[in-house]
């Protein structure tokens, strides 16, 4: 997000900024709050929450390193969801004052604020995708890939299966036997508890694949309509 700030201009703001550490299960950003700071996730992973229309609630996205959350408050209207620590990890939290006062300065910075808002929305809509796949072995590897994009690497940190059941709407029986299924097929490669290197050719074929329909065995899944034909 700062990433148009020159050295200069990161030193006026350095005031502004501070380093902090966050426990699993910590509110980073409350929803519906207005929040003093924007945080950046530098190391962890951070559980986007919202609370349902039936009062439940349930974790919508899971995000790593540069996500920022709090970003809402900048613009004067409160946070659509929760910052909730998956893991254990660090943020830089950023006065947002601090904020808007160097990005009066800076309109590289305030159009950076912006493009940073936007993709906000559709790293949400990309959780919302792996749900519409068939069978949880499909939604587990999409999710691998994006904790992967999010993380920047292919090496993946992983919360606790009980996190990504709930994530991905399943039992953790489910979640282990797909990862099962994932390492057996050659997908994922474990490297500890937490730890595991997603190959993302192997992913991408899994995902290619169609599902038989449901109550059709052996059938070939039918495709998904056209974005054009949603509204006929």
């Amino acid at each position: 997000m700062l990433a148009p700030l020159e050295v200069p201009q990161l030193r006026q703001l350095q005031p502004a900024i501070r380093q902090r550490s966050f426990r699993k299960g910590e509110v980073l950003v409350e929803e519906h709050s207005r929040a003093d700071t924007v945080h950046v996730v530098k190391v962890g992973l951070v559980f986007g929450v919202r609370r349902g229309l039936d009062g439940e609630i349930r974790p919508v996205g899971l995000w790593g390193r540069g996500t920022t959350f709090g970003l809402a408050s900048y613009y004067g209207e409160p946070s659509q969801l929760s910052g909730v620590g998956a893991t254990a990890g660090r943020s830089c939290a950023i006065d947002i004052a601090g904020l808007m006062e160097e990005a009066r300065r800076n309109p590289a910075l305030a159009a950076r604020m912006q493009s940073t808002m936007a993709r906000a929305f559709g790293n949400i809509a990309a959780w919302s995708e792996a749900l519409r796949l068939p069978g949880v072995a499909r939604q587990l590897a999409y999710a691998m890939l994006l904790l992967s994009r999010g993380q920047h690497s292919l090496s993946v940190e992983l919360p606790d299966q009980k996190s990504l059941a709930a994530l991905l709407g399943t039992s953790r029986e489910s979640i282990a036997r797909a990862m099962a299924q994932l390492e057996q097929d050659g997908i994922v490669q474990r490297r500890g508890r937490r730890l595991c290197e997603v190959v993302r050719e192997r992913a991408l074929a899994l995902l290619a694949t169609q599902a038989p329909a449901p109550g059709r065995p052996g059938a070939e899944a039918e495709a998904l309509p056209r974005p054009d034909a949603l509204c006929d």
